[in-house]
C-alpha cells in the first residue's frame, strides 16, 4: 500500500506578482474618457458623438477597449457610460484586441495611453 503526502500549491509565479505590483487596481471608465480625449485631442462631446468618421470612431473604440479590459464593468456598464449599444462595445473590443496583435504602432500607441492611466 502507498500513501502519498499531501501536494502542497505551488507559490504563484513571478509574472504573477508582476502583475498585482504593476496593476493598482480598477481603472474609472471617466478617467478612460478623459485620458482619451486628451490624447487624441478631441472634446468629450466628440467622444460620444454618433458620428462615425474615422478620427472619432477610432479613439471611441480605444476608449471602449481601454474601459472594458482596466475596469471591473460589464459590457453593458461601458455601453451606457459611452452611450452605446452593448453590442457595439463588443465589436469595438474585439476590432481594438485583433488590431493588437497584428499593428505593432496600435499597440505601443495604446500601451502609451495605459501608462497615462496610472
Amino acid at each position: 500500500m502507498l500513501i502519498s503526502a499531501p501536494q502542497l500549491p505551488k507559490p504563484p509565479s513571478t509574472k504573477f506578482w508582476f502583475c498585482i505590483v504593476d496593476n493598482p487596481g480598477p481603472v474609472k471608465i471617466e478617467d478612460v474618457k478623459r485620458v482619451i480625449c486628451d490624447h487624441f485631442k478631441i472634446t468629450s462631446e466628440d467622444l460620444l458623438a454618433h458620428r462615425r468618421d474615422h478620427d472619432l470612431a477610432h479613439p471611441r473604440q480605444i476608449g471602449m477597449y481601454l474601459a472594458k479590459s482596466l475596469s471591473k464593468k460589464s459590457f453593458y456598464e461601458v455601453a451606457r457610460r459611452f452611450e452605446r449599444d452593448r453590442t457595439t462595445v463588443t465589436w469595438a473590443f474585439r476590432k481594438i484586441r485583433r488590431l493588437i496583435e497584428s499593428d505593432k504602432s496600435l499597440a505601443r500607441e495604446i500601451a502609451q495611453i495605459r501608462g497615462k492611466l496610472g
